[in-house]
């Protein structure tokens, strides 16, 4: 695989500025992809998480401020937060309806094809906005693996409606009046480099908005997307300096929402050029860590399992706001060991 191209095809504007650098990302989903037409999760290295296709690549990340009109709020950090990289999301929303915007999750994830262990690096926004008794549910998407031909394909029996944005091939298809009161409008735009990107609003279930009003939002939203990105989130916690030949190839920064009551951050770490990554992650909800007593990292308790087939679970506890922080894949558990103790954590 081409490294350098997979970075470039999304940061080339910042090139020169990036530094060399639990099974997470699927809860935040379920909330709408039951009622996606296209584009299903993908698994990634067997035995380590089940990732949706959606992101670009982090390999490299920028670390500058956000810029001012920055509409993706980063998300808040505790006072150790300028010890903490910044993660820069490859694309920015330009614009998003009035109202309070609450973000489910921000993230670089995984995708693949059939054909190769080859991982493709995509950017994707989830998001409610909340103006009076309305709530819409947004999703923004970019879909490197998939073309505006495969997505009419999965549009049966209706291929939807071929329009323009911004100069820029569309597709458009809109669900109304559906037994279960679903709502919505879904674009599909054309990148220059034949990928596309995914607008999906909705209506959440106790409310309601027009046609006109879905197709309206969808389209502005997708008009003012800005590539590459200046958005840029803070962690919760970092990764620090990282062993040679390990990179970071995705994160998920995911706020608290109705899904879960604390900040979540996960790390994909690996070549970046195969599917075997390691996971680094806080959980989404309380639970009792396994495993056996581990040697201390960082002056915290740890806990160690071995899964078979050489992977590892190696869990920092009392690590992050008083919950642990799991590392694990297909390594020795002394690569767990190292990244643990470079993993930059709250005091």
């Amino acid at each position: 695989m081409n490294l350098e191209k997979l970075i470039t095809d999304t940061f080339t504007a910042h090139e020169p500025d990036a530094p060399d650098s639990e099974r997470v990302l699927a809860g935040a989903r379920k909330r709408i992809d039951r009622r996606r037409p296209v584009i299903r999760p993908l698994t990634v290295a067997a035995g380590v998480v089940a990732l949706t296709v959606a992101g670009v690549t982090v390999i490299g990340l920028n670390r500058t401020e956000p810029t001012p009109g920055d509409t993706a709020a980063p998300a808040t950090s505790t006072a150790t937060a300028p010890a903490v990289d910044q993660l820069r999301m490859p694309f920015t929303l330009g614009w998003l309806p009035p109202g309070e915007v609450t973000y489910t999750t921000q993230r670089i994830s995984v995708g693949g094809s059939a054909d190769s262990d080859a991982p493709v690096y995509n950017g994707d926004y989830m998001l409610s906005v909340r103006s009076g008794e309305r709530v819409l549910n947004i999703t923004v998407t970019e879909n490197k693996q998939y073309s505006l031909q495969d997505a009419v394909n999965s549009l049966h029996p209706d291929p939807g409606r071929r329009i323009t944005i911004g100069g820029k091939r569309a597709v458009e298809s809109t669900v109304f009046n559906v037994p279960e009161g679903f709502e919505s409008s879904t674009l599909y735009v054309e990148r220059p480099d034949r990928s596309m990107v995914y607008v999906l609003v909705s209506a959440q279930w106790d409310t309601s908005a027009t046609q006109e009003e879905l197709s309206g939002i969808a389209r502005r939203i997708a008009e003012n997307l800005q590539f590459p990105g200046t958005t840029v989130l803070t962690p919760e916690y970092g990764l620090g300096e990282l062993p040679d030949g390990i990179r970071m190839c995705a994160f998920s920064v995911d706020p608290p929402s109705d899904l879960r009551t604390k900040l979540s951050t996960s790390y994909l770490l690996g070549s970046c050029e195969t599917s075997e990554m390691i996971v680094v992650s806080t959980p989404d909800s309380a639970g009792k860590p396994e495993g056996t007593p581990g040697e201390p990292v960082q002056g915290h308790e740890t806990l160690v399992e071995d899964q078979g087939k050489g992977y590892h679970v190696l869990t920092v506890l009392d690590a992050v706001d008083g919950r642990p922080v799991h590392l694990s894949g297909a390594v020795p558990v002394d690569t767990l060991y190292q990244l643990g103790e470079g993993l930059v954590l709250p005091d």
